[in-house]
């Protein structure tokens, strides 16, 4: 900790070494947790991300508990004009701990309300170091990790490298995981690290070409892996940047007609589509949801169950089974999804599952808040362009995206969610 010479004024609070730690705890969050992995035969990806997240909170709350106790004044200061998400970040926190107590399952509940305590500590402490830093270096450190995970993605797909080893059976959609464990939880992380890099573009104005072909390098991972619901909401959220920034009808429908154009252009995207479709007409509504139908009705009948408290974080993968069971008898095409779902793949559903409509309505608080953000003045600093670019692209992407997978629920998109989400709220310029 530094103070100033013999006047004894304390220096100011981006020069506290505290600060300092934080701010270097923070960048190495962000940019490792995309690529951790280690060789464990029960999970290699998601568990230690998980656990280099939950990390990195602690040491954020040990390094903010100092700085609080150090330099309170100057802390509560740079955080005062971010009530509004700070307190959607305590309203998560507290409720998580009131839903668990209550919970169906407590023992269950424990590891969940830690995560989102986790997550609520990381995304505080990455508000405060980008309210002080200077610069958008937090910006970029994310999208390097998404960059390594981009390049790992070709190169599985086209069959001449993989870091991760498959059998000789495994189909080739499956293949497409990168560092991040299966194609679906690459899909969505490409789709949000995607859409920043092109946030970041627009923010400098076409003055750094390597950022154009960075968005490109993911963006190109991104259709690699072809999850669907991913590159949905990937358009959307371009869409919704296209008519944020230009203000016009039909610059937004040549990005439509682009989009199209690539699904009809690439034959395994096309081939996808028309497989779909094919299910759809067919009335086959279970296998053109990936046989995920299942779990969404399970997800809302377990909340019908529970409307208040939830039936407590972290257990949605424990009533499953039993709920399931009873689905089959008046559902007999149920019975041809024999997957035991951990997740319900909708975040808005599980979300009203296990912690009810009082957890939903924080959920949809913390979409509503970042949206917002783009719709204040906008100055001529980079910082302030990107926010404006990206905080409703992002909500409305995020919105979307969450309707069929669960990026809440891992740390790969999870982290870059919230990172970016803070990042939106410390550099939007003021009302």
């Amino acid at each position: 900790m530094t103070r100033d010479g013999g006047a004894g004024v304390a220096a100011p609070l981006h020069k506290d070494v505290l600060f300092k730690c934080l701010w270097l705890v923070v960048a190495a969050g962000s940019s490792l947790v995309g690529v951790a992995f280690a060789r464990n035969r029960l999970d290699s990806f998601r568990l230690p991300k998980i656990a280099l997240y939950e990390a990195e909170a602690i040491v954020c709350l040990a390094l903010l508990l100092m700085l609080l106790l150090w330099r309170r004044r100057e802390v509560v200061n740079e955080l005062r004009d971010h009530r509004l998400p700070l307190s959607i970040a305590a309203a998560a926190v507290i409720w998580t701990a009131v839903s668990s107590l209550l919970s169906t399952n407590r023992t269950l509940s424990i590891p969940a309300m830690i995560w989102v305590a986790s997550c609520a500590m990381v995304f505080v402490a990455t508000l405060l170091v980008a309210r002080l830093g200077h610069g958008t270096i937090l910006a970029h450190l994310p999208l390097l990790a998404a960059a390594i995970n981009a390049v790992f993605a070709l190169t599985q797909r086209s069959g001449w490298f993989s870091p991760t080893a498959f059998e000789d059976k495994t189909p080739e959609q499956y293949r497409i995981s990168a560092l991040i464990g299966n194609p679906n939880d690459l899909g969505v992380y490409m789709f949000l690290c995607g859409l920043c890099a092109v946030a970041l573009a627009v923010a400098y104005r076409g003055r750094k070409q390597w950022l154009n072909a960075l968005s490109v390098l993911l963006i190109a991972a991104l259709l690699a892996t072809q999850t669907v619901s991913a590159l949905i909401a990937f358009g959307m959220a371009v869409l919704v940047m296209t008519v944020l920034l230009t203000r016009r009808v039909k610059v937004a429908a040549l990005v439509v007609a682009g989009a199209l154009l690539v699904i009809v252009i690439i034959p395994p995207l096309r081939n996808r589509a028309m497989y779909i479709g094919n299910l759809v007409r067919e009335g086959s509504f279970t296998r053109a949801t990936s046989f995920r139908l299942p779990a969404y009705l399970v997800a809302w009948k377990l909340f019908l169950d529970h409307p208040v408290a939830g039936a407590g974080p972290g257990t949605y993968g424990w009533w499953y089974l039993p709920y399931k069971m009873q689905l089959n008898a008046t559902h007999p095409t149920f019975r041809d999804a024999v997957e035991n779902f951990g997740e319900a793949h909708n975040d808005h559903l599980q979300t009203l599952a296990v912690s009810g409509i009082p957890g939903y309505l924080i959920f949809l608080g913390a979409i509503v808040s970042l949206a917002v953000l783009s719709f204040r003045n906008v100055d001529r600093e980079i910082r302030s362009r990107f926010a404006h670019a990206l905080a409703l692209p992002l909500a409305a992407g995020f919105a979307v995206v969450t309707l069929a997978q669960f990026p809440l629920e891992l740390a790969s998109t999870a982290s870059v969610a919230i990172h970016y989400a803070a990042l939106c709220c410390a550099w939007a310029a003021k009302q």
